[in-house]
């Protein structure tokens, strides 16, 4: 089952994370994840527990809707070069128009 945001919660994610654009952080206090929860709980909506061996099922996209990703949706991803045995090693926020937003150290 796939998570279903209505429409006042995918505006309120927009939102919350583009508050968070170019801003500095530490790595060692706040991570990708970190900033996903808490944009996420600003829209009342609290994550579950997430494990490096798979995103949590519902937040799969279906295969046809990776060309277009819904905004506010959450995208797993694996970064190829890290050699940590890992599903996914980074996670971004999707935006409107195939953007996405994530806190990076880079």
């Amino acid at each position: 089952m796939s998570l279903q945001l209505t429409p006042d919660q995918v505006g309120i994610i927009l939102k919350e994370s583009l508050t968070y654009l170019c801003r500095r952080y530490s790595g060692d206090t706040f991570t990708c994840v970190h900033f996903v929860r808490k944009v996420f709980r600003s829209a009342g909506i609290e994550l579950p527990v997430l494990s490096v061996d798979e995103p949590p099922p519902e937040f799969n996209i279906a295969k046809e809707d990776l060309a277009s990703p819904p905004a506010g949706h959450l995208m797993f991803l694996r970064d190829k070069d890290d050699k940590r045995e890992r599903a996914w090693t980074h996670i971004v926020i999707i935006l409107p128009d195939n953007n996405c937003i994530h806190c990076s150290l880079l």
